[in-house]
């Protein structure tokens, strides 16, 4: 369904959207987000009790949620510095197994972001879009 990221870059994502695979659209909403200037996780997987088939997934923005403060017991113990800072973002896609078309379809997508988005120049350096092409990969 999807044939280069340049065809991507210029279809915009809707709800009810289908995809062959998970890659796939996992392929896709990361495109999406660096269009966007935010970076994107794989956030769960929901899987059927019988077969452990996997049935929904979602995916969000790295700073989805709230940081909560958390207290040390430790007296004089340095605290990690991270580099995401949780900030509450709400951008969100989340896929369903369509079993009647044995395709994935897109079920909720929300593109509410609260946090300063990159700039194109910059986007390379976000985690989830530094992917290396097929034909690079094979070199290795």
């Amino acid at each position: 369904m999807i044939s280069t990221p340049k065809t991507d870059m210029n279809r915009e994502l809707h709800v009810g959207m289908l995809f062959k695979s998970i890659e796939e659209a996992e392929c896709c909403y990361q495109d999406y987000g660096g269009s966007m200037g935010f970076s994107i996780k794989k956030r769960l997987t929901y899987k059927t009790l019988a077969r452990s088939d996997v049935t929904c997934v979602a995916f969000s923005c790295v700073c989805e949620g709230i940081y909560k403060e958390k207290s040390s017991s430790i007296v004089g113990k340095q605290k990690r510095r991270t580099s995401t800072i949780k900030s509450g973002c709400n951008a969100r896609m989340r896929i369903r197994w369509i079993k009647e078309i044995e395709m994935w379809k897109v079920s909720v997508l929300e593109d509410e972001q609260n946090l300063a988005l990159v700039t194109p120049s910059k986007i390379i350096l976000m985690k989830s879009q530094r992917r290396l092409p097929t034909a690079a990969k094979s070199l290795t």
